[in-house]
């Protein structure tokens, strides 16, 4: 079986510029261990499709790599669910989807 969960703690940032997205970075010891375990099934831009959590908030999302470091944006409806604004340590969790590893028939 493959383990395809991972928790983190992570602060929330902005990118800088107009109309920027809020996101948080996987730290790098998860992102190697995703390297390890799905490297071989990655989706366009190097992408993984995920199922994010942040508090009591689930959604569905891809997470991207920028040199070499994961980043998971966090859609407004999430941090306003959450009531969550630059520079909070959140606590997050991640689950690779199944099918990215266990594709149907």
């Amino acid at each position: 079986m493959v383990e395809n969960d991972f928790s983190f703690s992570a602060q929330v940032q902005r990118f800088p510029g107009f109309a920027s997205w809020y996101y948080a970075v996987i730290p790098n010891h998860i992102t190697g261990q995703i390297k390890a375990k799905f490297g071989f099934v990655r989706r366009g831009w190097r992408s993984y499709p995920v199922r994010a959590t942040l508090g009591s908030t689930n959604w569905t999302t891809s997470i991207f790599p920028h040199q070499g470091i994961y980043f998971l944006a966090l859609k407004a409806d999430v941090r306003n669910k959450e009531k969550t604004v630059v520079g909070d340590i959140v606590n997050l969790h991640l689950e690779i989807m199944d099918d990215l590893f266990c594709p149907s028939v």
